[in-house]
């Protein structure tokens, strides 16, 4: 029975609606037509995709969560892509704006999508770019950049990102139909949160209480002495090294 609406007829945005599950087959031209007719027009053009509340949602978001790559990155010397937790926290945001009335419509899956796609695209540009080469630099001179040559290489950088994202992704997705995991589990939340209902509020709300917790674990083993210099020795890592100096001596 076939999946693709009927003429005429423009099925609920909010359907959890099932891609392909077999991979396409055939000659590259004939891989991207399915490509073109069962995923992308299949529901492109029935709900909503490219919207601004989608980009801007994504671009609040990833700006956000792009400062955790700036720290784990630092700390760890590697950076994560942030479109898992952004599925969960746009879904969760604009559901909550729907209950209230702020906005009329949910966010459809696939603009979501596209949210998530420009908030990770965000958080990979300081992953990728701050504390690798602009780190390296700064290593091997001394100094930094100063900041107009500095916002120009990301700037060009992004563009170079953006040109070279349309044939990778018709090559590498469309006709080999590599499975990335990034992709797939970002994917994979998506459908869980359009499909589940209150799971999805569930899931941001506790992320938001376990990115709470570890916001006042931090502020109290690092950040009591900002507000009040006596407190210092109330800090979990000076409550520690007294612990052990009278454990251990």
């Amino acid at each position: 029975m076939s999946r693709e609406p009927a003429l005429g007829h423009r099925p609920d945005p909010y359907e959890n609606y099932q891609m392909p599950i077999e991979p396409f087959k055939g000659s590259p031209e004939e891989v991207e037509r399915q490509w073109f007719d069962k995923c992308y027009k299949g529901r492109g053009d029935s709900i909503a995709q490219l919207t601004w509340r989608a980009v801007i949602m994504g671009s609040v978001l990833g700006g956000i969560l792009s400062l955790t790559n700036l720290y784990i990155g630092l700390k760890a010397g590697w950076g994560f892509g942030v479109a898992i937790t952004a599925c969960i926290l746009s879904y969760a945001i604009w559901t909550t704006f729907h209950r209230i009335g702020l906005a009329r419509t949910k966010m459809t899956i696939l603009e979501n999508n596209c949210m998530q796609s420009t908030a990770s695209s965000a958080g990979y540009s300081t992953g990728g770019t701050l504390i690798s080469a602009f780190a390296a630099y700064i290593m091997l001179n001394g100094q930094s950049l100063p900041i107009p040559l500095m916002l120009g290489w990301i700037f060009f950088l992004a563009v170079l990102g953006v040109t070279m994202a349309v044939p990778m992704k018709r090559q590498m997705i469309n006709i080999e139909q590599l499975r990335f995991p990034s992709g797939i589990a970002a994917a994979e939340t998506l459908r869980a949160l359009h499909s589940t209902g209150d799971k999805g509020a569930r899931a941001a709300r506790a992320l938001g209480i376990a990115g709470l917790v570890a916001l006042v674990h931090k502020f109290w083993n690092e950040g009591l002495h900002l507000l009040n210099s006596t407190w210092a020795r109330f800090e979990l890592q000076n409550l520690e090294n007294g612990w052990n100096e009278k454990l251990f001596g």
